[in-house]
């Protein structure tokens, strides 16, 4: 008995040892390990606002677009954090004049080409360009006569004074986008006793309808036919009497997303 007792003290002596001799092995995982615990998740979330755009047809609240007019329209601010996505035009789909077919009330079918540019507020009116971004969309009313919305093809932040989207008629186009007009003017005489021609942007789809401010979005606009560069309110229709006539807007709509 007492030789067993000293062979498992010995035995035990032993594997105490070996125990406190060995070191820990790192095991080197052959793939990618997941554990639920570590995954981390966005829990930020996105809501949209949409301001409609303001329709009608009629004619006698009728903007026509030249080939070459810029339109710049205020996008109000919102809280921190909002980006514009989206814009909507309104669209009439009178084509008075503009196909250069005059006495024409009718729909009739169309592709246009416009950038879209964005400008800074300048209290209220149209400032410097935003550099960064530049989009072109194709305007038709195939689908829809009344109304056109363009995704954007990134989110913008707006600025704590908001912003003014510009949008800029380059010209009639086939489905692919390739202007399709040889010219995008023609030459005229105020007086047939001229001896000199005139140059007159033509006109072009889209027109808009027109809203009495405050009603709408704070629109301006740019005339090629007018000599001068700036930026100039609606203050009469394109059928329009000769009478006063108060500030017009046009009602584009746009779409607001914010995460929070």
């Amino acid at each position: 008995m007492k030789y067993l007792h000293l062979l498992l003290l010995a035995c035990s002596a032993s594997f105490a040892q070996n125990v406190a001799l060995s070191k820990p092995q790192l095991i080197e995982p052959t793939g990618a390990v997941m554990l639920d615990e570590l995954l981390i998740r966005n829990k930020t979330k996105r809501y949209e606002h949409e301001v409609k755009p303001v329709m009608h047809q009629k004619d006698h609240a009728l903007w026509m677009s030249n080939i070459g007019m810029k339109y710049a329209f205020l996008i109000a601010p919102g809280e921190e954090q909002t980006y514009l996505s989206a814009i909507s035009l309104p669209l009439i789909k009178i084509a008075f004049e503009a196909e250069g077919r005059t006495e024409v009330f009718e729909k009739k079918e169309y592709a246009t080409l416009i950038k879209i540019e964005f400008l800074k507020n300048n209290n209220g009116k149209p400032g410097d360009k935003i550099d960064g971004f530049e989009q072109t969309a194709i305007v038709n009313n195939a689908d829809n006569d009344k109304r056109f919305d363009i995704k954007l093809s990134e989110e913008t932040e707006l600025a704590k004074e908001g912003l003014f989207v510009q949008l800029t008629i380059i010209g009639r186009c086939d489905a692919e986008g390739n202007l399709n007009h040889d010219k995008d003017f023609v030459m005229y005489k105020e007086k047939p006793e001229d001896a000199t021609e005139k140059k007159w942007m033509e006109y072009c789809q889209p027109n808009f309808p027109l809203v009495e401010r405050p009603k709408g979005t704070l629109t301006f606009y740019k005339n090629p036919n007018f000599k001068d560069d700036a930026w100039h309110t609606i203050n009469e229709p394109a059928l329009h009497q000769i009478k006063k006539y108060p500030d017009f807007n046009i009602g584009f709509g746009y779409t607001l997303a914010t995460y929070r």
